[in-house]
């Protein structure tokens, strides 16, 4: 028979985690903007949100979909496949996207005054932050 944790126990726990989540937070967005400027800080923001929305855009909600049918099948492994895939052909699919942007001449219409460095730094970001919210929302 498994141990399982109080409520309180887990509760507790998640509120620590959350309280150290917004502390760093906090923290964050005092440090970041100082430390890019106003003008870098403004083209992390709009690369940002492209790369975000082109995500949400590319997934079109299977990560809803995802955590939907595993909650109601969570011994079936085949789901957690699936998802990996999912996310490996969303990932491939935005580095052609990445890239066609980044070498035609569509980069000056779609992301005007950006620079390649900072498209491609922005881009491993996006691609980092939908992997740790995956692993977060699995967990």
């Amino acid at each position: 028979m498994k141990n399982e944790d109080s409520i309180e126990k887990r509760y507790f726990f998640k509120l620590s985690s959350n309280f150290i989540k917004i502390i760093l937070s906090i923290f964050t967005i005092g440090m970041v903007p100082r430390a890019l400027g106003p003008a870098n800080y403004g083209d992390f923001n709009f690369l940002n949100q492209f790369f975000n929305r082109l995500l949400n855009l590319i997934q079109l909600g299977a990560g809803s979909a995802f955590f939907t049918k595993l909650s109601k099948r969570q011994d079936e492994k085949k789901l957690i496949g699936f998802r990996i895939y999912h996310i490996f052909f969303v990932v491939i699919l935005l580095v052609i996207i990445s890239l066609f942007l980044n070498f035609t001449s569509l980069k000056g219409i779609i992301l005007p005054g950006q620079s390649s460095v900072m498209i491609s730094s922005i881009f491993i970001y996006a691609i980092l932050n939908l992997l740790m919210v995956m692993v977060k929302n699995i967990n």
